[in-house]
């Protein structure tokens, strides 16, 4: 990533580029949208002049060539401007467009590509497809995606999370299970950890990965590691926590995404 000073160079050389081009590769309008999304980013989505650029950019973009990569984009900020799927004709003409996309890669089973996996995720999550944002998720997980491309992978996910609105019916099923996922991808990027509560995967005997949690308690006289499963399904529900005094743990086997 760049630094800001830096992205404004960018900008001053590749603006004069493409605003006076009528033909001007989508690649091109979608790196430019990429530096505005990261401003609107880091001005913790305070910045909606950068949010509108980046939309912009995007869309043409999207326009010039659709592809997953700008039509993720530019949905995800139009989402950012309020727009809903069941209001905004603009947010769900690109929805279909994704889903006429998506379909042309293939079964989630055939791609082999983080690249390709980590666009089903995208369009998965902007779908509100919860069996496919977790087929996609454990999937990007065993093909160890490097930590560069799920930082950009999880701004997505942090921009939909953010702006996502709350709905008035019921959760939709396996809800536990993608929040899940959505905590792993995006803990596992980050550089500080703070937290004494982390988004675990246990490998069974079965060699079946579990999703878990596991929390460090130091407000009781002797530490107490807590370890508890998050139920497969909405059927499958119940208590599945274990407690150990941190002087009884002998070890640990740790398994870093890079």
């Amino acid at each position: 990533r760049n630094l800001p000073g830096d992205r404004q160079k960018a900008l001053d050389i590749m603006l004069p580029l493409v605003e006076g081009e009528e033909q001007v590769a989508s690649d091109i309008y979608c790196m430019v949208g990429r530096i505005y999304k990261d401003m609107f980013l880091e001005s913790h989505f305070m910045d909606t002049q950068s949010r509108d650029r980046g939309i912009l950019w995007f869309k043409k973009g999207f326009e010039s060539e659709p592809t997953l990569h700008s039509g993720i984009n530019y949905a995800v900020l139009l989402l950012a401007a309020e727009h809903q799927f069941d209001t905004s004709f603009e947010l769900r003409k690109v929805g279909v467009k994704l889903s006429s996309l998506l379909g042309k890669k293939g079964s989630l089973d055939k791609l082999q590509s983080y690249w390709d996996v980590g666009f089903f995720l995208g369009a998965s999550i902007l779908a509100c497809d919860n069996t496919r944002v977790i087929q996609a998720s454990e999937k990007l997980f065993k093909l160890k995606a490097p930590i560069w491309y799920l930082r950009s992978l999880v701004e997505t996910i942090l921009i939909y999370q953010h702006f996502k609105k709350p709905g008035s019916e019921p959760p939709a099923p396996r809800q536990e299970l993608v929040d899940f996922w959505m905590d792993f991808l995006v803990e596992s990027t980050k550089k500080d950890v703070s937290s004494v509560r982390f988004p675990v995967l246990i490998l069974e005997p079965t060699k079946v990965y579990q999703p878990s949690y596991l929390s460090i308690n130091k407000d009781v006289e002797d530490n107490i590691v807590s370890i508890w499963h998050v139920a497969p399904d909405d059927k499958n529900k119940g208590i599945h926590e274990w407690n150990f005094v941190a002087t009884s743990v002998r070890g640990v086997s740790l398994f870093k995404m890079d």
